[in-house]
């Protein structure tokens, strides 16, 4: 039930980021994809989708972390 309600919150906070960050992590931490595959859907450079991903799990670890101060 837990990780169910956390990969709801995960895939929420997910619509809150800038179009190139979602994609990035969608494809990456939701698909699984390898990074080679994301720089042939996105046509980004390595260190583009390196950035991207980078800001994107921060802003959504930063959610979480706020609910779970919350508690």
């Amino acid at each position: 039930m837990i990780n169910r309600e956390l990969k709801e919150l995960i895939l929420r906070f997910t619509e809150e980021l800038s179009p190139k960050q979602k994609i990035v992590f969608t494809l990456r931490d939701v698909e699984e994809l390898e990074v080679s595959e994301v720089i042939l859907i996105t046509g980004m450079t390595g260190v583009e989708i390196k950035q991207n991903l980078y800001h994107a799990r921060k802003i959504i670890r930063s959610k979480i972390n706020q609910i779970n101060a919350g508690l």
